[in-house]
């Protein structure tokens, strides 16, 4: 069966036709990947400067506690009641963004809040931090009534009992957010 030349020409036309076609959905099949791939660019932009902020302000605040429990840097211009606060931001830091902790992270920072304070003495009272009060009485602007906001000498955490767990929930945060690899 031999073509006429009219469908040979039909053909050659269909074909002249059918590559710009071919290359208009070929583009537009590219364009839209690129920009699926830019946002996802963006969004992870994004979400690892936050990541890196969350992580800033809540080193912060861990350093200020371990200051006052190792009584290194500046522990001695901390007051009881800042210590506190700084205790209570944390705990907006952890449970306000609950959702990129692993269950290991949230129960290592539960493990350090039950090191370094007593907390849930009742309604009405003020928590208690376990860091050696004789030590922070020694400052020059110490005052009696700060004596209520920490435990007995007796129940006091140790520096290294504190650090471990310190260091344990600080790691763990660091794992959860990718600022380290996993395998160091």
């Amino acid at each position: 069966m031999q073509l006429s030349e009219e469908t040979i020409t039909l053909l050659g036309l269909a074909g002249d036709l059918a590559l710009p076609i071919i290359l208009l959905f070929l583009g537009w099949g590219y364009t839209a990947h690129s920009a699926r791939v830019e946002d996802r660019r963006a969004r992870s932009r994004i979400a690892a400067e936050w990541r890196l902020e969350v992580f800033r302000d809540l080193s912060m605040e861990l350093n200020e506690l371990r200051q006052f429990y190792t009584y290194v840097g500046e522990w001695r211009s901390m007051a009881p009641d800042a210590v506190i606060a700084t205790k209570r931001r944390l705990d907006r830091l952890i449970r306000g963004n609950s959702f990129l902790w692993s269950e290991e992270t949230l129960a290592a920072y539960d493990g350090f809040a039950l090191v370094a304070f007593v907390e849930g003495r009742g309604r009405g009272t003020v928590m208690q931090l376990k860091a050696n009060v004789e030590m922070h009485a020694e400052r020059s602007d110490w005052t009696e009534d700060w004596r209520d906001r920490f435990v007995p000498s007796a129940d006091r955490v140790s520096r290294g009992e504190f650090l471990e767990a310190h260091d344990s929930f600080l790691g763990r945060v660091v794992t959860d957010l990718g600022l380290l690899p996993k395998h160091r």
